[in-house]
């Protein structure tokens, strides 16, 4: 049914469901079964004694949009190009390989009976009027960085932290409150309310250290990898 409706967001939605589900019902399943699991995602993982260790490069594949300290390489001490990690992170990782390997499939489907097409129509039309009604919501004048951010959010695809912020910054220096900015993320895949409005709240300087963290930098945005501008001639100008 995802797949007829074509709808990107759909399928983050059923990839990360499903990512959750192999979460929850791999607790328990013995390691060799994990290790073949990972052989069959291309995850490169080798098992001395009770020791587990993956390779950078599968590591940092599954981690692209894992925002939480503990995940980032710096904090692992990789070992020529191994980084150790635990049974309880690999099936972690492996469910993130799942939900991958759902986003990747790019199988069209023509046909489904009536009574699925009409359920499946519904739910694309329902999804499709959602995300245009919290486009008009935000429409204004947007710098390229942050339009793009917010536009790939309203599809529904996975942003990396420093997306996340730099979107959330300058909402909040544009006014935005609180709940308008959580209520865009509502679209992501992972969308948790209680952890996206913690972050926000962190942001915008109401939780936690209680500083306000400013926009940043053009030079920081185009450091991450997030200015579409190639030409030099963007008339914005991040906070410095």
């Amino acid at each position: 049914m995802v797949l007829y409706t074509k709808n990107r967001l759909l399928k983050e939605r059923l990839a990360d469901y499903e990512s959750w589900r192999f979460l929850a019902s791999s607790t328990g399943e013995p390691p060799d079964v994990l290790l073949q699991l990972a052989k069959e995602y291309d995850i490169r993982v080798a098992r001395e004694e009770d020791e587990l260790q993956m390779h950078f490069t599968s590591y940092l594949r599954l981690t692209r949009r894992f925002s939480a300290p503990e995940w980032r390489l710096g904090n692992r001490e990789p070992r020529k190009g191994w980084v150790r990690i635990s049974w309880r992170e690999l099936r972690r990782l492996l469910s993130e390989a799942v939900r991958l390997w759902i986003v990747s499939i790019e199988r069209e489907v023509e046909w489904l009976p009536e009574e699925l097409r009409v359920k499946a129509d519904k739910v694309k039309e329902h999804v499709e009027r959602t995300v245009k009604a919290k486009t008009l919501k935000t429409r204004g004048q947007l710098p390229p960085c942050v339009e793009e951010i917010k536009q790939a959010i309203l599809r529904g695809e996975a942003v990396s932290h420093q997306a996340r912020f730099t979107l959330t910054t300058y909402m909040l220096s544009r006014g935005a409150t609180v709940e308008e900015i959580v209520e865009l993320f509502t679209s992501v895949s992972d969308y948790n309310p209680s952890i996206t409005e913690y972050q926000v709240m962190h942001i915008a300087g109401l939780k936690g250290s209680r500083i306000r963290y400013r926009p940043p930098s053009c030079k920081k945005i185009k450091l991450w990898g997030l200015c579409p501008i190639k030409d030099g001639l963007c008339r914005f100008k991040g906070a410095q």
